[in-house]
């Protein structure tokens, strides 16, 4: 996005600029308030279980009841899912980006539909993991000890994700909040006058100039929410335009038809079966899926660059293609972690060892430190 303000900064279309602006100002807001969360709700998690591998949890939204939903809804934000803050964000600046039908430029027309592409196939990367991540930790079976007898954090950590969690879908579900300070700051820089009104415009206060809007119900809540509208649009609502209130009040209003029409059509009994286990006797927790069966693929793809190596043992005795047991092992090396991180971690500790001589816990010494400190600066001065 800001690549795309520069172009557009380039070629004079302030107004173009200011909306590139905002979409990474929006983007950069909702993903400290969700990232936030994300990591409070897996330091929960960790607290909880006493453990950070993935594949040792499961069923933890029947243990955890409060931490649970509110990483339901950080997660589902950061994977871009309507009508949260995160899609709101990710949507404007994917608009930004199909601005480039107004260039003349082949070149920048054609990298800036790249970046689009690109941008759409992270989003459906995020959704892939995000939900990956929900199903393996909240979801399905216990499949350690830890996991099965997990047991709710404390009041003052649920709060802190459960806060971050509503200040998301306040942001989502009002985008005056969020935008209005993106707008403020990306028209400070861009020098554009009425950026707020270019991306929120003023349905509520001049609902004769949005014929579109308005006869789509963009001025149901005029007397409720004391804004410019509640209808986010790129530069034209005849380009492309979103409602993310409207479209939750529409998602809840259908949602509750269904379950009132399930309702109506009375009980229906409940029927218990066993589950199928592919032909195997008893089926176990450890047999769902997990993280490291969804990202073994990508390992095994990049294998040259993880360096990674796989090791498999099979008992046969029954018949050659059915196995009693398996025995998998794989090993893996992190590159950014290992060659990046690791040097930069290590030089520190030994850094600070060879520090640590002076803090040795003698009270005259650290005297001597501040009576030195002192003569140093009566000389210095």
């Amino acid at each position: 996005m800001v690549g795309a303000a520069l172009i557009f900064k380039s070629l004079r279309l302030p107004v173009l600029e200011a909306l590139a602006l905002v979409a990474v100002t929006l983007h950069a807001l909702n993903h400290a308030i969700l990232k936030g969360g994300l990591f409070l709700g897996a330091g929960s998690v960790q607290v909880a279980t006493g453990s950070r591998d993935m594949d040792r949890m499961g069923g933890l939204w029947r243990r955890m009841r409060w931490t649970a939903p509110a990483f339901f809804v950080v997660a589902t934000g950061l994977a871009g899912v309507p009508p949260l803050n995160g899609f709101q964000s990710e949507w404007l600046g994917l608009m930004v980006l199909l601005q480039s039908h107004l260039l003349h430029d082949p070149a920048v027309r054609l990298a800036m539909a790249a970046a689009a592409a690109l941008l759409a196939l992270t989003f459906a990367l995020a959704v892939t993991a995000y939900i990956r991540i929900i199903g393996g930790v909240f979801l399905g079976a216990g499949r350690s000890r830890e996991a099965q007898h997990a047991l709710e954090v404390p009041f003052t950590m649920r709060v802190a994700t459960g806060l971050l969690a509503v200040t998301a879908i306040a942001l989502g579900l009002l985008p005056p909040l969020g935008i209005g300070a993106a707008a403020a700051a990306a028209q400070q820089v861009s020098g554009a006058p009425g950026v707020l009104d270019s991306v929120l415009p003023p349905v509520f206060l001049h609902p004769d100039r949005f014929a579109l809007p308005v006869k789509l119900g963009g001025t149901f809540l005029s007397q409720v929410i004391p804004a410019n509208g509640l209808i986010v649009v790129p530069t034209s609502a005849d380009f492309s335009s979103i409602a993310p209130t409207y479209i939750f009040i529409s998602m809840a209003v259908v949602i509750a038809i269904v379950a009132l029409l399930l309702r109506l059509g009375g009980p229906r009994p409940r029927q218990t079966r066993q589950v199928w286990a592919g032909a195997i006797p008893h089926w176990e927790p450890s047999m769902q899926y997990t993280a490291t069966g969804f990202t073994n693929p990508l390992r095994f793809i990049f294998g040259t660059v993880y360096r990674s190596t796989r090791h498999i043992e099979g008992d046969y005795q029954q018949a050659p293609f059915f196995a009693r047991t398996v025995r998998y092992q794989h090993t893996f090396i992190e590159p950014v972690e290992e060659y990046l991180y690791g040097p930069v971690v290590r030089a520190a500790q030994k850094v600070s060892r060879q520090l640590g001589i002076f803090q040795s816990g003698n009270v005259s010494l650290y005297l001597l430190y501040l009576f030195a400190v002192f003569v140093i600066a009566l000389f210095l001065r």
